[in-house]
């Protein structure tokens, strides 16, 4: 009876803590952008600026032909770099609070 008491105990504090950790992710952070007639990777730096992310890429993945000209309002940041990348056939992790963003095989 004890020991699944602790078990149990153990598991609703993995839960929560695992709930913080989503709530507190980068990726949640609401942010109205406008970008203009810009290439992905100019799109990612003024993102860097406005948002204050920690992004970290190869250069060499990204489309720089691609032109992006779209104002988003308030949206999440996660549904901004989902719509984003996409574009580029990108895809991204958050890793310790930083970016991380990789080419779809």
């Amino acid at each position: 009876m004890h020991r699944k008491l602790v078990v149990s105990f153990f598991f609703f504090v993995a839960i929560k803590l695992f709930a913080q950790e989503t709530q507190n992710s980068v990726l949640s952070n609401k942010i109205t952008i406008q970008f203009d007639n810009v290439n992905l990777p100019t799109a990612l730096r003024q993102l860097n600026r406005e948002a204050n992310l920690n992004f970290s890429y190869n250069s060499n993945i990204i489309p720089r032909d691609t032109r992006i000209t779209h104002d988003y309002e308030n949206v999440t940041i996660k549904d901004l770099l989902d719509d984003l990348l996409s574009k580029g056939n990108l895809y991204y992790r958050e890793v310790q609070g930083a970016i991380i963003i990789l080419k779809r095989i």
